[in-house]
């Protein structure tokens, strides 16, 4: 057995080394930090080359609710004032809109493209993120949307589409009327360019300049850009379909029966034609 002379001596030999390998540790952790970039050459500014919009979460967004898309690349959050903001993962934020309902559920459709909104009244609200703006009207019954293509699209709360337009102009901005009857569309160039929600379908000339409308009661109503009405018509029949000529001179309207209804928007002479099989008869 050793003696407890030995033991102490082994012991002490024990801590000496112990602090020789401390000394040494601490000796080279500050040679390391001595020769690191200055603690100040982290500031926010490099941070944000680094981490691009990610410091966006220096500005918390107060959400209720939050839901991934399937694929996890686009987070859909409810604020508490029932906002609803969509986010890329790098918290790119694509777009808000205000439902002006107090939104109490959310869920991704399973190909990623729809966003279900459940609301406290037991309704359902659905919103296609491919939009890249969307308004809701004063009433909060109809939604209108605005495509990364610059389509505009008009729906009621229950995803029922009204009318889909392109007015062939890069839209910037979107904005209801009071009255939520005129939507009116900024655009790229600075204009503003004003649409009838009561129309059932609507389109633009080849040079974007004039807007045909067919209201629900079958009138047409031709319009400018600026929302100047040149004209108004009642053709008497159920009107189901519209469509321009390649010089944007006539308009032809498909009716319930079959009809073609075919007008001259600069001297306004009608002409009417019945499909025959492969035949054009004019009546």
């Amino acid at each position: 057995m050793r003696s407890m002379a030995e033991e102490q001596i082994e012991e002490a030999s024990m801590a000496a080394t112990v602090a020789v390998r401390t000394h040494s540790l601490t000796r080279c952790l500050q040679t390391h930090f001595s020769r690191a970039p200055p603690r100040a050459s982290v500031s926010a500014s490099s941070m944000a080359s680094l981490t691009g919009s990610a410091l966006s979460f220096a500005r918390p967004v107060k959400t209720k609710m939050a839901e991934w898309n399937p694929e996890k690349d686009l987070l859909a959050m409810v604020t508490d004032d029932s906002k609803v903001l969509l986010h890329r993962f790098n918290w790119q934020r694509l777009w808000t809109i205000s439902p002006g309902k107090c939104i109490t559920s959310i869920c991704w459709s399973p190909d990623g493209k729809i966003i279900a909104l459940g609301t406290e009244a037991g309704l359902i609200l659905l919103h296609d993120v491919e939009t890249k703006m969307a308004e809701w009207n004063p009433e909060k019954d109809l939604l209108a949307m605005v495509t990364d293509d610059s389509k505009v699209l008009l729906h009621r709360f229950n995803w029922q589409r009204l009318w889909t337009i392109s007015p062939g102009k890069c839209i910037t901005s979107i904005c209801w009327s009071p009255d939520g009857k005129i939507i009116a569309l900024g655009t790229e160039a600075g204009l503003i360019l004003l649409h009838d929600v009561e129309t059932k379908m609507a389109e633009w000339n080849p040079e974007k300049d004039l807007l045909a409308m067919v209201t629900d009661d079958s009138k047409v109503l031709l319009h400018r850009f600026n929302w100047q009405r040149l004209w108004t018509i009642s053709p008497g029949k159920c009107i189901t379909s519209i469509c321009w000529s390649p010089d944007g001179k006539i308009i032809a309207l498909g009716t319930e029966a079959g009809l073609i209804l075919l007008h001259d928007v600069e001297v306004c002479i009608w002409m009417m034609i019945k499909i025959v099989g492969v035949y054009c008869i004019f009546v």
